[in-house]
């Protein structure tokens, strides 16, 4: 029998998809030269088996390895640990790969293939973890199934429709097991926490976000797109998304800080007029303690510390938080007094040029003339946003402000606050995000690194703290130019699938259990009763999540314990019922050839004994019926008549 593919072949085909997908898992949390070596030695592996020339003796490789684990462990500390594991099984796998590989050796590969997806466990949690954990359970029940044929007989080849018959087979196994899976997830029982909720050391996010502003320190700065933290609420006015994150009160001449000196706020003298706006915020893990959420929040429930409107944790989340905010969609806070030493603070060493540039902008004027005469200033002399070439001097403000006039959210917000500080208005700078992207599928905000913002409060004697933005709108007009692209689009739409399953996995603890159990019942005694699964909203998902998953495993159980009919027994059913058709039943025990003997008419005897010969032809040779056979035979079938 002519044979296409050899099972050694097959074999080490899978090996390999199985190798590179368990360094995929792993490949952003190592270094380029871990990522080079692999691939080197994987290419280098790969001509080794082209050529059945293995150059390296199986002593020295296991020699390296040996000493490689020794080096790694002695690298080792609490800080690095998980990386350096990861590192140690991408050299042994990249090792193992350069032998002539017995069954042992595919094992091995496998096993460390699986190692490596579960330190991708402990560094991330994201959607592609998922991918990746499926993909290698459906190779490796494959890989096993063929490894048993390669064991029995190396020398072993199959046809192609053979092998696909095979590996089709196999992948039987762990598709009935996912519809399980997803439904012992839902019903096991759970802790409180979410159970696969782990620290990411070493993964903290990138932020355009910072508890200090640095002037004059960098000439560019660099988009991030990473999410800092998704917002589920309704969607609002745009000219609202301020996130406030942090206040500064305190400027040296070149940075501004937050001081010691805030003053608790106290809730309820303050009056706040705006519209009331909930939140349910997703952090990210970033290198800070502060908390994020619309500007002005009153109230958010995981923290008590309330400083001038803004609210700490008391480390930085090393693991994505979640909490609740309610907000008071106002510009303005109204306070009676204030601490004016603290917000008039200035260092002794601003410019001549600057502070007569305050004199010149607010000589004659009451506070808010000076607050619009200030905010006009920027606007009549042209200046532009950008965040190249930024003024790098020991004198930033006055580079900015009198001889380059272009630059970021930080220089326009702090000429700002330092002009209304010389004019006599008390101000200060606020820090957080502006703007954000609706994603209406999800029904939440995405909040971006590039998002990141700062601008000024301005305190005006009978109104109170007055937000002021002087960085000019061409920022959001870069920002808009970016949404409108295709890839944006894209972004959103696989942002949506990652959002459910960080609300529907990552986050799926007692508490959502419960509540589901709670709600199916109530579904179930009132069927009108949507079901909550969604991260505080009502949706039909928890139908879908429950449902689905059943129907699936008793449609694959079904086809994979259930016995199929063999092809050839529906095409003899089918014979035989048009041969009824004429008045000639077949015994049971009766071959088709004296079958045809009892056929009394010479035109339905022809028919059928054509269809006969065909059938024995093809089934005799023990080839299988492909569907050309099939469909030839059921034309003699359907040509069967008196004539």
């Amino acid at each position: 029998m002519k044979a296409d593919i050899s099972i050694e072949f097959a074999v080490k085909l899978i090996t390999f998809l199985i190798g590179v997908i368990g360094f995929l898992s792993v490949v952003q949390h190592v270094s380029y030269l871990y990522s080079l070596l692999f691939v080197s030695l994987l290419i280098t592996s790969a001509v080794f088996e082209k050529t059945n020339r293995f150059i390296f003796p199986r002593w020295a490789l296991n020699s390296i390895a040996v000493m490689f684990i020794i080096f790694t462990v002695m690298n080792m500390n609490y800080e690095n640990l998980i990386e350096k594991m990861i590192e140690m099984f991408i050299f042994l796998l990249a090792v193992k790969f350069l032998e002539d590989k017995k069954t042992r050796d595919h094992l091995q590969i496998y096993t460390i293939s699986v190692f490596l997806l579960l330190g991708s466990a402990l560094l991330s949690t994201d959607l592609l973890f998922l991918i990746y954990f499926l993909s290698l359970v459906f190779l490796f029940t494959v890989a096993i199934v063929l490894l048993a044929y390669l064991s029995e007989e190396p020398d072993l080849r199959l046809r192609k429709n053979v092998l696909f018959k095979i590996v089709s087979k196999a992948l039987l196994i762990p598709a009935a097991a996912i519809p399980l899976t997803v439904i012992l997830f839902i019903i096991l029982p759970r802790p409180f926490s979410p159970l696969l909720k782990v620290s990411t050391p070493g993964q903290k996010a990138m932020t355009g976000f910072s508890e200090d502003i640095n002037l004059g320190m960098v000439s560019e700065i660099q988009e991030d797109s990473g999410t800092i933290f998704r917002v589920e609420m309704k969607e609002i006015s745009p000219a609202q998304l301020y996130w406030r994150g942090i206040v500064f009160d305190h400027f040296d001449g070149k940075s501004w800080k937050m001081s010691d000196k805030r003053e608790m706020v106290k809730l309820g003298k303050q009056l706040l007029k705006g519209e009331r706006v909930e939140q349910t915020v997703f952090l990210e893990p970033y290198n800070y303690k502060y908390l994020f959420a619309l500007d002005r929040p009153v109230s958010i429930n995981r923290s008590r510390t309330s400083k001038v409107f803004t609210y700490t944790l008391p480390r930085s989340p090393d693991k994505r938080i979640k909490y609740d905010v309610v907000s008071v969609l106002d510009e303005t806070i109204y306070e009676d007094e204030i601490n004016e030493e603290l917000y008039l603070q200035l260092p002794d060493n601003i410019s001549k040029k600057i502070t007569g540039l305050a004199e010149r902008l607010s000589s004659g004027k009451d506070a808010q003339e000076k607050l619009n005469s200030i905010l006009g200033f920027f606007s009549d002399e042209k200046f532009t946003y950008s965040m190249a070439g930024l003024p790098v001097s020991s004198t930033p403000l006055e580079d900015f402000l009198f001889d380059l006039k272009y630059g970021n959210c930080e220089y326009y917000a702090s000429s700002m606050a330092v002009l209304l500080r010389l004019s006599g208005v008390p101000a200060r700078v606020v820090g957080g995000y502006k703007g954000a992207d609706y994603n209406a599928v999800g029904g939440y905000y995405v909040v971006q690194q590039r998002n990141a913002h700062v601008w000024v409060e301005a305190y005006i004697k009978g109104k109170g703290w007055v937000r002021v933005d002087p960085t000019p709108a061409s920022r959001e007009v870069l920002i808009r130019s970016y949404q409108s692209g295709l890839f944006f689009k894209l972004g959103m739409a696989l942002d949506v699938v990652n959002y459910f399953w960080n609300g529907f996995v990552i986050d799926y603890d007692l508490r959502k259990q419960f509540t589901l159990f709670m709600r199916l019942g109530q579904g179930i005694k009132n069927p009108g009763l949507d079901i909550d699964l969604s991260v505080g909203k009502k949706s039909a998902g928890g139908y879908i999540i429950i449902f689905i998953p059943v129907i699936l495993f008793v449609i694959i159980s079904y086809r994979l314990f259930t016995k199929r009919t063999p092809a050839e027994i529906k095409i003899i059913r089918k014979f035989q019922k048009r041969m009824r058709k004429y008045g000639y039943e077949r015994n049971r025990s009766e071959g088709l050839d004296e079958f045809l003997l009892r056929i009394d008419d010479e035109q339905i005897r022809r028919k059928a004994a054509a269809f006969v010969t065909d059938f024995d032809e093809i089934y005799y040779k023990d080839q299988g019926f492909t569907r050309a056979d099939i469909k030839r035979l059921r034309e003699k079938i359907k040509a069967i008549n008196p004539d």
